[in-house]
C-alpha cells in the first residue's frame, strides 16, 4: 500500500464523516419513477439497468454523482467563468512568458465569460430532439438527488474549499460538452502562434527571417494579418497566448499536444472473424478522470463504455451491435480577427457607455456590450463587459485595456446551437454503420474522426463536423475583420467529408494524420499530427496480414502500447548519420558513444532505455540551438505547445539539404556538435554523472495531478506520485510533454478500449488512475498498476464476474 493510501487510512480513521461510502442496499430516491438497479463491479464501474429510458439516466446522473461530485462541480465552474468565486484571485502561472508572473483567475473567468459556454449551451439544448432533452434533464435530476441525500457527506474536496454545490441543470451538461470541446481546439492556438512568429520574422523585410518564417508556418502561404506585427498586437498576441496557456493549465497535466489512436480490422484477418476495434483517447491525465466507464441497460438497449461524466452518454464504447472509437479531427474551425474599433458614438450602450463601432466588411458596425459580474472570494465583485462583434466575442479583453482601438475576436463552430448530445445519444443506439454514420452527421466540434465495427461484419470511417468554408481559402494567421476573404460562406457538406465502409485492405486507421484528407477541395485540417503513429500502426497490421497471421484482441492491446519511436528512427538515419564524418567532438567526455549509442539503437522508447533518454534530450538541445536563439523562450515554447504538426516541419527542415534554420550538411553537422555537448552537459545536470543511471523513465514522468494537489499539507492526499514512464510524444504508446517543461508528461492514453465483436467477454478497457473519484475510494487508483503495464480489465458490456455492491433505487411509496 503506497503512503498516499496510508494517509488516507488514517484521515478516515479521524474524520469518519468523510471516509468513502460505497453505495449499497436500498435507497429510495425522489423524482425516480420506476426501480432502477446498480451493480457496482470490482472495479468500481457501475452497470444501470433501468425500465425506461429516462430513469436510465436519473440514475446514471445519481451514480456518477456519487463518484464525481467535485469533478462536476468544479467543471461547472471552470467553464461558466467561476473559479475566483471559488478559489479568490490566486495567480496561475505560465510557462510561455513573463506576464507578470501569470495571471489572476479573474482573468480565465473573464476569458471563459466572452466564449460563453453557458449560453451556447443553453442554445444547444434547445437544438436537441426531445428525447435527448428529457434525457440529459433526467441526468441532471439524478444528481441533484444525490445531493439531497449526501448534504452531510459531501466529498473531501469540497469540504476543504467550503462548497456546498448548488442545484445542476440540463445546460450545466451541455456546457461540458461544449467547454471540452473548446479544450480540444487546436486551432485557435496555434494561429495565436502562427501570429506571433510572422510578428517575430516578418516585420523587419529581412530576406532571410521572411524565409524562416514560411518555413516554419504549417504552409508557406496564408492571409496577412493586416501588418499587426508590432507594438499593440504583438503584444495582444503574446498575452492572449499566455492567458491560453495559464487556462490549460487549470485544467490539470503537465502540458503537451496530445492526439489519439484508432483501428478497426475486418474479420477476414481475426482470429475470431469478427472485427476488432482498438481505441486509445489521449487526453491531459487527471484525477479524477476525463471519462466515467459505465453500463447502461433498458429493455432492447444495452451500451458500455466511456461517458462524459454526469451525462449518461457514452463517447466511446459498444452496443449490442455496434462497437466505436474516435480521434480528434484536427478541423480547421476557429478563425481570429483584428478588428479596428471606432468610438465612442452618441448612441450608450446596455452598460449606460457610449457605444463602439467596429470596421466590417461595407461598413462601421456595432460593437455589442453585455454588463457582467465576477464574483472574487475574499474580494469585492469584478465588473466587466462582455464585447462581441458580427464575427464573434472580443477575446483579447481579457488581456488588454478596453481603451486600445486594437482588438482581436474570435469566430469557432461551437458559437452555435448545435446538437452535439444528439449525436452521441443516437450512436449510442446504432445498430449499423450507415446509422452511426447518420448520428455522426449530427456532431458540429470538435470535428472527429469515427472508426466503426458492426456484429453483421461490417467496418466503416467517418470524418464528421463543421469545417468552414472560406471566401478567400484558409488561413493560418489573423486576419483582417474587413477582409472579405475572411467570411464564411459555409460548411463542407457532410457528404463530401471523408468516409469509408468495408475497404478492401480490411482495416482501417485513424491517428490524427493528414491521410484521410489529401483529395479532399476544402481545407478541413492544417494543423494534424505527423504520421509516425498511423505509420507504425498500419506497419504492424500490413505485416501479421502478409503473414497470414490472423490478429486477436491481445494483439492490439499490445500495439496500444508500443513504444517504438518511427520519428527517432528518421531523425537518426536521414539527420545523423549523413553527417557523422562532419561531427566535431571532444575526444573526452561522453558525447562520441552518445552518438554511438544512438546510431546503435533499436529506437524502442522503454522506460529503462539509455538511448531513449540521450535521443530525446539531444534532440531537445538541437532544436534550442537552431531556433530559440532566434525565437527567443516564449515564441519557442508557444509553437512546440498547441500541435505535434510544428514538429514535423521541422523534422522535415533537418532532413533538407538547405534549410534557413539548420543549413546545409557542415552548418548542420556543427549544431549537431555543439548540441551532442550540450545533451551530455543536461544530462549530467538532470540525471547525475553516472552514465549507467541515465535511463529516460527516470526523466520522462507520468502523474495524475488533482486540482487540489498542491494545497499545503492535504495536497499530498490528492494526485498520484510521478512515475517513470516509456513512449514519446510520437508512439503510438504517447506520453507527450510540453517543450516549456521537459519531460514530464502531461498526456497520454485517458482510456483504452478494444472490443471484439464475436464476444463481449474479449477486450476490455482501462480508466486510470480509475473510475472513482473520491481520493478515499479503492477505485480511485486501482487501474494505475494494470494502466501501467499495458493490460486491460474486463470490458463494462460484459456482466461483471465479480461484484463489489449493489444498490437498488426506489421511487418513493405513492
Amino acid at each position: 500500500m503506497d503512503i498516499r493510501r496510508l494517509l488516507w487510512r488514517g484521515l478516515g480513521g479521524l474524520m469518519p464523516a468523510i471516509r468513502h461510502r460505497p453505495l449499497r442496499g436500498e435507497i429510495t430516491v425522489r423524482g425516480l419513477r420506476r426501480a432502477a438497479t446498480a451493480q457496482i463491479d470490482e472495479h468500481g464501474v457501475a452497470h444501470i439497468s433501468a425500465d425506461n429510458d429516462r430513469d436510465l439516466h436519473f440514475a446514471a446522473g445519481f451514480v456518477c454523482a456519487h463518484d464525481r461530485l467535485f469533478q462536476l462541480e468544479l467543471w461547472r465552474r471552470y467553464f461558466a467563468g467561476r473559479l475566483a468565486e471559488t478559489f479568490g484571485e490566486l495567480q496561475v502561472p505560465t510557462t510561455l512568458g513573463t506576464f507578470g508572473g501569470g495571471f489572476r483567475l479573474s482573468s480565465v473567468d473573464h476569458l471563459h465569460r466572452l466564449l460563453g459556454f453557458r449560453e451556447w449551451a443553453r442554445a444547444s439544448l434547445s437544438a436537441c430532439a426531445e428525447e435527448v432533452q428529457v434525457a440529459l434533464e433526467a441526468s441532471a435530476a439524478g444528481i441533484n438527488a444525490y445531493l439531497d441525500t449526501a448534504r452531510s457527506r459531501l466529498p473531501i474536496e469540497l469540504r476543504v474549499l467550503g462548497l456546498s454545490p448548488e442545484q445542476f441543470s440540463a445546460v450545466d451538461l451541455m456546457m461540458y460538452l461544449k467547454g471540452m470541446a473548446f479544450a480540444l481546439n487546436v486551432s485557435w492556438r496555434a494561429t495565436i502562434a502562427n501570429g506571433r512568429l510572422q510578428a517575430a520574422l516578418g516585420a523587419g523585410g529581412d530576406h532571410l527571417d521572411q524565409r524562416r518564417m514560411n518555413e516554419l508556418l504549417l504552409s508557406s502561404s496564408g492571409a496577412d494579418a493586416m501588418g499587426v506585427t508590432g507594438g499593440a498586437g504583438t503584444e495582444v498576441l503574446g498575452s492572449l497566448g499566455a492567458l491560453l496557456d495559464a487556462a490549460a493549465k487549470l485544467r490539470g497535466g503537465a502540458g503537451g499536444a496530445g492526439g489519439s489512436n484508432a483501428w478497426v480490422i475486418s474479420g477476414a484477418h481475426t482470429a475470431s472473424g469478427a472485427p476488432l476495434l482498438a481505441n486509445d483517447t489521449h487526453l491531459n491525465l487527471l484525477t479524477p478522470a476525463a471519462v466515467w466507464e459505465v453500463a447502461l441497460s433498458t429493455p432492447g438497449h444495452h451500451v458500455a463504455g466511456g461517458a462524459l461524466p454526469g451525462t449518461g452518454l457514452v463517447l466511446i464504447g459498444r452496443n449490442q451491435q455496434v462497437a466505436w472509437g474516435m480521434t480528434l479531427g484536427m478541423a480547421h474551425d476557429t478563425d481570429l480577427y483584428w478588428e479596428q474599433l471606432r468610438g465612442p458614438d452618441r448612441v450608450e450602450d446596455a452598460c449606460g457607455e457610449t457605444a463602439i463601432s467596429c470596421r466590417g466588411r461595407a461598413d462601421w458596425e456595432r460593437v455589442t456590450v453585455t454588463p457582467c459580474e465576477i464574483a472574487v472570494r475574499g474580494s469585492k465583485t469584478k465588473r466587466i463587459t462582455l464585447r462581441s462583434t458580427p464575427r464573434g466575442p472580443l477575446i483579447s479583453d481579457a488581456v488588454t485595456s478596453r481603451a486600445t482601438s486594437l482588438a482581436l475576436s474570435m469566430r469557432w463552430t461551437g458559437m452555435a446551437a448545435t446538437p452535439d448530445a444528439d449525436a452521441i445519444y443516437r450512436l449510442n443506439r446504432a445498430a449499423t454503420v450507415q446509422q452511426a454514420c447518420q448520428a455522426a452527421s449530427l456532431v458540429a466540434c470538435p470535428a472527429l474522426s469515427f472508426v466503426f465495427a458492426t456484429k453483421a461484419g461490417e467496418i466503416g470511417y467517418q470524418l464528421a463536423g463543421l469545417f468552414p468554408v472560406r471566401r478567400g481559402g484558409a488561413a493560418i494567421l489573423p486576419r483582417a475583420a474587413w477582409d472579405p476573404d475572411g467570411e464564411w460562406t459555409g460548411f463542407v457538406p457532410f457528404g463530401s467529408l471523408p468516409a469509408a465502409t468495408n475497404p478492401a485492405e480490411g482495416f482501417i486507421v485513424s491517428a490524427n494524420d493528414a491521410l484521410a484528407r489529401n483529395d479532399s477541395p476544402h481545407t478541413l485540417a492544417a494543423f494534424y499530427d505527423p504520421p509516425h503513429r498511423a505509420r507504425r500502426i498500419r506497419d504492424v497490421i500490413v505485416g501479421r496480414i502478409r503473414r497470414a497471421t490472423k490478429l486477436r484482441a491481445s494483439d492490439c492491446a499490445a500495439l496500444q502500447v508500443d513504444d517504438l519511436s518511427l520519428q527517432a528512427q528518421v531523425l537518426v538515419e536521414k539527420v545523423l548519420k549523413p553527417v557523422c564524418h562532419r561531427l566535431t567532438l571532444p575526444a573526452s567526455g561522453a558525447a562520441r558513444w552518445m552518438l554511438a549509442e544512438m546510431l546503435a539503437w533499436d529506437f524502442r522508447a522503454s522506460s529503462s532505455s539509455r538511448p531513449a533518454a540521450i535521443f530525446h534530450v539531444f534532440y531537445q538541445c538541437l532544436l534550442w540551438r537552431g531556433l530559440r536563439a532566434r525565437l527567443g523562450d516564449e515564441l519557442f515554447r508557444q509553437l512546440f505547445e498547441v500541435a505535434n504538426s510544428r514538429s514535423f516541419v521541422v523534422e522535415n527542415l533537418l532532413i533538407s539539404s538547405d534549410s534557413a534554420w539548420f543549413g546545409g550538411s557542415a552548418e548542420k553537422a556543427r549544431l549537431i556538435s555543439v548540441a551532442l555537448a550540450d545533451a551530455e552537459s543536461e544530462l549530467d545536470v538532470l540525471l547525475g554523472p553516472d552514465p549507467s543511471r541515465w535511463t529516460w523513465g527516470r526523466l520522462h514522468r507520468s502523474s495524475f495531478p488533482h486540482a487540489l494537489g498542491k494545497l499545503p499539507i492535504v495536497g499530498r492526499l490528492f494526485g498520484i506520485s510521478p512515475f517513470p514512464a516509456g513512449g514519446s510524444p510520437m508512439t503510438v504508446n504517447q506520453h507527450a510533454y510540453s517543450f516549456g517543461s521537459p519531460f514530464a508528461t502531461g498526456v497520454g492514453p485517458a482510456f483504452r478500449h478494444i472490443a471484439d465483436l464475436a464476444s463481449p467477454e474479449v477486450g476490455g478497457t482501462a480508466v486510470p488512475p480509475g473510475n472513482c473519484g473520491n481520493p478515499a475510494s479503492a477505485h480511485a487508483t486501482d487501474q494505475v498498476a494494470l494502466w501501467r503495464e499495458g493490460r486491460l480489465k474486463r470490458h463494462p458490456f460484459a456482466s461483471p464476474s465479480r461484484l463489489a455492491a449493489t444498490v437498488r433505487l426506489l421511487p418513493p411509496p405513492r
